[in-house]
């Protein structure tokens, strides 16, 4: 079981990698332009982030609910796509609308709009590649992200020389890529009988909601207030400054991945099994090797990431790269410990615990400095306020799992667990 699970954690890891990396292409293209296209980029799609993030967060109990109901997985399977058009479509509307309430420049506007429009086939990808790799295909996954990397890489190339604006033209290239990803992978789910056409389930929209609901919280927190920090450094900083941040928010998003599989194939791999204490600490010490491991890896490697960010790069964007590092390793952790607690049954109050990076880190980094350059001194705090997180999961797990009995069923909420003490 733990070799199964390290091995669904690289492929599914691979994959969101994969996906997640259409925009650092985005971001390296546009590097390679001039600044001011990043800048007007990096602010369209760090608030379209929202959105994105809240399309991932609200499709985390898919891979439960199919792993549980594998002997109706093709009804369950209409029922996810169902949900998963529900969910693409509000997300959809709302950044549209939200975007009539953002005051900024003309480009942003426009490359903003497109971004929104490609969060709805974003949204019924995840739930589609959800259900594929619940069912052992997570390797046909990874092939068709990495075939959507490649067009999407193409479609950058011809949109930037066809196109004035280099970010509305990488922002087209997205839309047009998420589209066309949906067109594999539905063909894929038919030929192994996982789905059918779509059926909106009100009793299965609430459970899968319900599953994700503290994360979009935290998440709308989250990103929200990653968001606002563009904004404010847009109008206050200059392009460089503002570059900086953007390339170093783009590598937070797109290698926290790594940790995101990790959570996801810890969730199936658990929730097939009965949960006891004993089976625990080979799945912590895998985790936690996988996390060091993965870190190492990138901290020797910040040197080269900068430049394929940017030619023109400078110190202290190695520094902010590092300081990336530490925030995505301590997020890691914790968000490893709550896929557990979220099979465990203890599914609201976990999450929360990751709003310390935004409620503790991003004021503090306001109030105090530890760098004079204004990027590095804000993703310090980060830092900060995610060790912070991470240390409040680890207690929390600690005290949940180990005091109470083992809970199998994730659907149980904490309001409906009686925690005894173990005789």
């Amino acid at each position: 079981m733990i070799q199964n699970y390290l091995k669904k954690a690289v492929v599914i890891s691979s994959t969101r990698f994969i996906a997640l990396s259409l925009a650092t292409v985005d971001m390296v293209m546009l590097g390679h332009t001039s600044l001011s296209e990043v800048q007007e980029y990096t602010v369209a799609s760090q608030t379209a982030q929202v959105l994105v993030i809240l399309a991932v967060v609200l499709s985390i109990g898919v891979n439960i609910i199919v792993g549980k109901n594998k002997h109706c997985i093709k009804r369950v399977g209409q029922e996810v796509i169902g949900y998963s058009l529900l969910v693409g479509l509000v997300l959809s509307m709302f950044g549209i609308c939200l975007g009539l309430f953002i005051d900024s420049f003309i480009g942003f506007n426009q490359s903003y709009d497109i971004l929104c429009l490609s969060i709805l086939p974003l949204t019924v990808y995840i739930g589609l590649a959800n259900i594929l790799e619940s069912s052992g295909l997570e390797r046909a996954v990874l092939s068709i992200t990495i075939a959507s990397s490649v067009f999407n890489a193409l479609f950058n190339l011809i949109a930037i020389s066809l196109l004035d604006n280099a970010a509305i033209a990488v922002a087209l290239s997205t839309l047009l890529v998420r589209f066309g990803a949906l067109i594999p992978i539905v063909v894929l789910g038919r030929k192994h009988n996982l789905i059918s056409f779509p059926v909106v389930s009100i009793t299965r929209c609430r459970e899968l909601f319900c599953f994700g609901r503290s994360e979009a919280f935290t998440s709308l927190f989250f990103t929200g207030g990653i968001a606002a920090l563009v904004i404010f450094f847009n109008h206050n900083y200059d392009q460089e400054t503002v570059a900086v941040l953007g390339f170093s928010l783009n590598f937070m998003n797109t290698f926290s991945v790594l940790y995101v599989g990790l959570m996801i194939s810890l969730s199936i791999c658990l929730s097939q099994i009965e949960p006891q204490h004993h089976s625990d600490y080979p799945f912590m010490r895998t985790t936690l090797t996988y996390i060091i491991f993965t870190a190492t890896v990138l901290l020797s490697a910040v040197d080269i990431i900068a430049q394929v960010y940017t030619p023109s790069v400078k110190a202290v964007f190695v520094d902010a790269l590092v300081l990336s590092v530490v925030v995505i390793m301590a997020d890691g952790v914790a968000l490893a410990l709550i896929a557990w607690l979220r099979v465990r049954g203890f599914t609201q109050l976990p999450p929360l615990f990751r709003l310390a990076m935004i409620m503790i880190g991003l004021p503090c980094s306001f109030i105090f400095s530890v760098n004079e350059n204004a990027t590095v001194n804000v993703i310090a705090f980060m830092a900060i306020g995610t060790i912070i997180a991470a240390f409040l999961t680890i207690s929390y797990f600690c005290w949940r799992v180990y005091q109470a009995p083992p809970v199998h069923s994730a659907s149980l909420s904490e309001s409906s667990l009686v925690i005894k003490r173990p005789q």
